[in-house]
Formats: C-alpha cells, sequence, structure tokens
C-alpha cells in the first residue's frame, strides 16, 4: 500500500490537491499500516486517472503543448486569478511555473468553456479606439471615475493595458488621459464612447 501511495505521489501530472490527499493518505498509513475502505476507493480512483495507458496520452499531450496555448492558458489564468472562484489553484499554477504544462482536461475546461472564449475574444479583437482618438464615458462607468472625469474628453494614451478580467464584450482595457488633468484612468472599452466635438 505505502508503495502504490509512493508511486502515484512520483507521477509529474498530480494536480496540488491530488498529491495533498496522497500525502494524507500516506500519513494514515505511517499511523495505522492500514488505510480504510472509503480510502483504498479513493486510492483506486487516483491511479485510474495515473494508469499507462493514461500517462502515455498526457506525456503526448505534454509534448505537443504549443506556444499559443501556452498564451491562452496565460491569459485564462490571468482571468480567473483576478475573479478568485474557479480554476483558482490551477491559474495560480500556471503563472507562477512558465514550464507547467496543464493536463488536457484541465487546459480544455479551463479555456475552451464559453466565458474563457469570451476572455480569448476580447483580449486578441482590435481596439475600437485606437491610441491617439479621443472619447468620452457612457454612463456606466464606475462612479468614481465618471466624478473625476465628468463629460470631459479625454486621449487613449496605450490599448491592451491590463489582462481582461471580464467575459463581457469590450472589455479590453485602455489608459485615457482627461483633457486638463495629468491623471491617468484605466477605463474598459465598454464604458467608452468616441468623442463627437471638436
Amino acid at each position: 500500500m505505502k508503495e502504490r501511495i509512493e508511486n502515484l505521489l512520483a507521477q509529474p501530472y498530480l494536480s496540488a490537491s491530488e498529491s495533498g490527499f496522497l500525502k494524507s493518505l500516506l500519513d494514515f498509513f505511517k499511523s495505522y499500516n492500514r488505510l480504510t475502505e472509503k480510502q483504498e476507493q479513493a486510492l483506486k480512483k487516483v491511479e485510474e486517472r495515473y494508469d499507462e495507458g493514461t500517462l502515455s496520452r498526457a506525456e503526448v499531450w505534454r509534448q505537443s503543448f504549443t506556444d499559443e496555448q501556452r498564451q491562452i492558458a496565460v491569459i485564462c489564468a490571468k482571468y480567473y486569478n483576478a475573479i478568485g472562484e474557479y480554476y483558482r489553484e490551477l491559474a495560480v499554477r500556471i503563472l507562477s511555473e512558465p514550464e507547467y504544462v496543464p493536463s488536457e482536461k484541465q487546459y480544455r475546461s479551463m479555456c475552451e468553456n464559453k466565458y474563457a472564449k469570451k476572455v480569448i475574444e476580447n483580449t486578441f479583437a482590435e481596439p475600437k479606439y485606437p491610441v491617439g482618438s479621443f472619447v468620452v464615458l457612457r454612463a456606466g462607468a464606475s462612479y468614481h471615475t465618471r466624478m473625476e472625469l465628468e463629460e470631459s474628453p479625454a486621449l487613449v494614451i496605450a490599448t491592451d493595458v491590463e489582462p481582461v478580467t471580464s467575459a463581457a464584450k469590450g472589455s479590453k482595457k485602455y489608459s485615457i488621459l482627461p483633457v486638463r488633468s495629468s491623471k491617468v484612468h484605466i477605463v474598459e472599452e465598454r464604458y467608452l464612447k468616441r468623442c463627437r466635438k471638436q
């Protein structure tokens, strides 16, 4: 039993939660020289996820993981790390370990759901308002930003200044500099509109 657990702990594809679970099983076994029936069943399920065929497919996936897939994984990881609700553990690992390759299941789950697809689309979309254009705020902008800018036109000084952290359409982030101000504001595209005044 001890050898089975240790063999699993040596697998390179373990998630942090799986590793923690297996370490707890190992500690329990060292203390009582046995596992409970439920613990044995849980151990067997982990073993099934890391049988020879599964590991072979995982290695093929890891070796064929592209730079584009890594870029998308990082975009999604930044999104989920910011909202802090789902995939947090996976997101932190992708952002903190540049060489880490998520499993195929993890990648598809985190990067191919409907919210992630919108985040990716927003990230790669052409900016609606190019650098050098003048914009004004829409009504949906934050209260604090609206109070500071009021009706003042602002100059777009940069686009894509921060990662997209919303799946809503038009979530690309801009740096804008209001006329008669030296304070730069970061505003999402959906809260901007083209300034019609000369």
